[in-house]
């Protein structure tokens, strides 16, 4: 009984393991497009397409296409939107310029962090501490 009690709380810590890894990967990563551009309109239209494409049929509503290009057609069409928006992708990440404003809160924190770090460990005190209201 004793094992399978420890495997059960193994599982569960690793699963928890599992979900901050992948919560702290999903958070670590960065909008590199403005919401309103064109490069995401494009970007969210290659994501759509490619759910459609790769979902089941019945799930999409896709049951029946009165012609459909051939397959070679399809593909090509494919290839070239995602050729089109890695190019996109690419360049905006190779001009460093995300596009989206830093939070001045968020700027406001760090320095003010950034200043406390400037004092002696034993005058730091907590953030909350050190609020003024």
């Amino acid at each position: 009984m004793n094992e399978l009690t420890n495997r059960r709380t193994k599982e569960t810590l690793d699963k928890e393991k599992h979900l901050r890894r992948a919560w702290n990967a999903h958070s670590s990563q960065q909008q590199i497009f403005d919401p309103a551009s064109s490069e995401f309109k494009q970007l969210d239209g290659l994501c759509a397409k490619l759910e459609d494409l790769c979902g089941e049929p019945s799930r999409t509503g896709n049951t029946e296409v009165p012609v459909p290009p051939s397959r070679r057609r399809q593909l090509k069409g494919l290839r070239d939107e995602m050729r089109a928006t890695l190019a996109n992708i690419d360049k905006k990440l190779e001009s460093g310029d995300s596009g989206l404003d830093e939070d001045p809160m968020i700027a406001e924190a760090k320095a003010a962090a950034r200043e406390r770090l400037k004092l002696p460990p034993h005058l730091r005190g907590a953030a909350l501490l050190n609020e003024t209201l």
